[in-house]
């Protein structure tokens, strides 16, 4: 039983899920510096992606980006949306007003723009406004800052450490996902644990042999 679990769970686990530490304060609070997340690989590609998903984006795909880093970043607007960011610092994907509940800072911190994101590309921004070096950073490219979907590495599901940061990322999508990485985990754990306690007489047996074979130092009186 324990090693079925233990198969079931690497099945579901390693064809799909990473964990990923997020190595900036770009996405804080949502994703802080540090925090351990699960990635869905499923989604590399830019495969199911939608607006507000967090994903994990490759280095080197803006100019001067330093090639071999990760990103985790969130997408507000698709190919053939227009994204546009008054002086006010408010936020509309086709002129609709975003809903940014986990947006802090002042998204004009670089100054207003309207872009026109085009296909088979993403417009990405960091939920901390203030600081985040994104989409905004590279507007005067010939892209207007905007990444193509083969950045996308992944999407960020869920926090799974520290404890006390769990919880999941990105949309519904996100939600629906994290469970099978759960059911993959706990049937590791389980499983790991039933194998333990199906060898551990056997292991319990060996080291009393072992032991019996290490030499006993002798005690001598003092003269």
């Amino acid at each position: 039983m324990g090693a079925l679990l233990l198969l079931v769970g690497a099945l579901l686990l390693i064809p799909r899920y990473n964990l990923h530490t997020v190595g900036t304060i770009a996405m804080s609070p949502t994703a802080k510096a540090w925090d351990d997340t699960v990635v869905d690989t499923d989604a590399i590609g830019g495969k199911g992606i939608q607006r507000g998903d967090i994903v994990l984006v490759r280095s080197g795909d803006w100019d001067g980006d330093e090639p071999g880093l990760s990103y985790t970043i969130r997408v507000v607007a698709m190919g053939g949306d227009t994204v546009s960011c008054d002086d006010q610092g408010r936020l509309t994907v086709n002129d609709q007003a975003v809903n940014e509940p986990y947006a802090h800072g002042n998204t004009a911190a670089f100054g207003s723009f309207t872009v026109k994101v085009p296909a088979g590309r993403i417009f990405v921004l960091g939920d901390a406004r203030s600081i985040s070096v994104d989409s905004r950073s590279h507007l005067k490219e010939s892209d207007a800052g905007t990444l193509p979907l083969t950045s996308v590495q992944g999407q960020l599901v869920a926090v799974a450490w520290p404890f006390g940061d769990w919880g999941f990322l990105s949309g519904p999508a996100g939600a629906s996902q994290f469970p099978v990485y759960l059911i993959g985990v706990t049937g590791i754990l389980l499983g790991t644990l039933l194998e333990l306690a199906a060898v551990w007489p056997t292991l319990r047996r060996w080291s009393a042999w072992a032991l019996s074979r290490i030499p006993r130092r002798r005690r001598t009186k003092a003269w």
